[in-house]
């Protein structure tokens, strides 16, 4: 390769431009299953520069890549949305009989109705209406409900986790991030919270953090 070729290719290599319809050609080419070699000889052979015909393949491959990475993506978050609704369905049924949480959640509550039965009686108050309004879905009245149970107990994960959970469906994501790592540092292991989390991670297009979020999820129910 001469001077001038190299400097040519230096050009090309600094300039490139990918043409759409070699792009198209070659992604043809390559569901066919043909090679690297194969397209770049082909595209020679019909008169294009061989260097070009090269960076057009990597091109095509690395777009395929992401593109198979970013479907990959959206499947997993999908599921995420489905198990987390799920999981919103069934923590949002109203209790009448006993507003205690079921399983981990219930000791937090029974610390909460331990104290002076006039507390005890704005708990469970609140906690009851701001449930009803979470299975409403509204947001509004569900966050003052629950914004007023983390401040007379700002020890409860789960008024945290609801208070998140509703700022998350609000579309405050910012807000309901904080209080769902306020309910992980209170509990690290409940895999709820980090479900919620990631639901907001997703919502907000940052599909690496919401992913992290539902592997920490995943993980601690398998462990």
């Amino acid at each position: 390769m001469d001077n001038e070729q190299i400097k040519n290719h230096d050009e090309n290599q600094h300039k490139f431009k990918p043409d759409e319809k070699i792009l198209e050609y070659i992604n043809k080419a390559i569901k066919k299953g043909f090679s690297k070699d194969d397209v770049v000889k082909a595209l020679a052979s019909a008169g294009y520069d061989a260097n070009l015909a090269e960076q057009h393949f990597n091109h095509a491959v690395k777009k395929n890549a992401i593109k198979k990475i970013f479907i990959y993506t959206l499947a997993v978050l999908f599921l995420i949305t489905i198990l987390t609704a799920a999981l919103f369905f069934y923590l949002s049924k109203p209790k009448t009989a006993d507003l205690r949480w079921d399983g981990e959640y219930s000791s937090e509550l029974i610390v909460d109705f331990q104290l002076d039965p006039e507390y005890n009686k704005i708990i469970r108050t609140s906690y009851e209406k701001g449930r009803r309004y979470f299975a409403q879905q509204d947001w509004d009245n569900s966050i003052k409900e629950f914004e007023n149970l983390v401040e007379l107990s700002p020890m409860s994960q789960g008024f945290h986790y609801f208070l998140g959970a509703a700022h998350c469906n609000k579309g405050n994501y910012d807000t309901a991030i904080i209080h769902y790592q306020e309910a992980i540092r209170l509990n690290r292991l409940n895999p709820v919270f980090y479900f919620g989390m990631a639901r907001c991670f997703e919502r907000q297009g940052l599909h690496e953090k919401a992913v992290e979020a539902l592997n920490k999820s995943l993980y601690i129910n398998l462990n």
